[in-house]
């Protein structure tokens, strides 16, 4: 290989391991406004829910309530709640292993600028980044289902109070 070619890879692989150490900075960034905004917006309403269902049945002692949709709606809220922790968790995996995925790239882009050799993509940096992606997709669904938990609890309670 000609000390031109040479030095021409040593000059990518350092922009592309400086371009990889900012995505690992930045992942941390976002794994973190995950879980805050996650949490936020799937176990509140839910969790909220919960609380103002509980405290109208304790007070509504004038009123009739159907206690089958009262308990339909109480387990969907639940459900709810428990897809939308668990959809958090998964928000928090997907970025971890694509943390990882970035530090793998870090990893071989400083062999490359050691080295002056260009290297191929490595099994570690696939494999993070395809479990990410599947714990990613895994929380889309479940943060899903936890909003579809929440409008038919709501329509539960609708009902309840209908009956």
């Amino acid at each position: 290989m000609s000390e031109v070619v040479r030095e021409q890879v040593m000059r990518e692989a350092q922009q592309d391991f400086q371009l990889a150490s900012a995505d690992a900075v930045e992942r941390v960034k976002i794994q973190a406004s995950l879980a805050d905004r996650a949490l936020q917006a799937l176990l509140i309403s839910n969790g909220g829910a919960l609380i103002a269902l509980f405290s109208f049945v304790a007070s509504s002692s004038a009123i009739r309530l159907s206690v089958a949709a009262t308990r339909s709606a109480f387990g969907l809220f639940v459900t709810g709640l428990f897809l939308g922790l668990v959809a958090h968790l998964l928000a928090f995996m997907s970025q971890d292993r694509f943390m990882h995925s970035s530090f793998a790239q870090m990893l071989r882009f400083q062999r490359m600028m050691n080295s002056g050799e260009r290297e191929d993509i490595t099994e570690d940096e696939l494999r993070y980044y395809r479990t990410g992606n599947h714990y990613y997709y895994a929380g889309i669904v479940l943060a899903f289902g936890s909003i579809l938990a929440f409008t038919a609890g709501c329509g539960a309670a609708l009902f309840g109070l209908a009956s």
